[in-house]
């Protein structure tokens, strides 16, 4: 399964970067930001092009929902059954998801995260 995190600007770099801190060099894992002032659709045929060479299964994390990263990915997804999209990453969700991609297919990790990302956040009481 090939995981592409995609995002505003450099936090979808930032991201994976920190969760290779916990978890050593992912190798099989893109981020893609998206900056101020790119054109959305550069943006899309960038992605699309990147998909045609990919020949497994796909699973986009996006920073937020209905913005151009998660917007575009959404767009792609709907042509193809194997590529599934998730938005709201924090860095748990990352790191969950690249523990599990060998252990579970991309339809069965998403649903494993709806499950427990819940549990990810929170707050401290005395």
């Amino acid at each position: 399964m090939k995981i592409i995190v995609l995002s505003h600007e450099k936090l979808a770099d930032y991201i994976v970067e920190c969760a290779e801190y916990f978890l050593g060099k992912t190798g099989d894992v893109v981020s893609i930001g998206l900056s101020l002032g790119d054109n959305p659709d550069d943006y899309e045929e960038m992605l699309t092009c990147m998909l045609a060479e990919i020949d497994e299964q796909v699973l986009f994390i996006c920073d937020i929902k209905s913005g151009t990263p998660y917007n575009t990915a959404c767009k792609l997804s709907f042509a193809n059954s194997d590529i599934r999209v998730l938005y709201g990453m924090n860095l748990a969700m990352i790191i969950e998801c690249l523990s599990n991609r060998n252990e579970m297919d991309v339809n069965e990790l998403v649903h494993h995260i709806i499950k427990i990302m819940p549990k990810s956040f929170g707050t401290f009481e005395l």
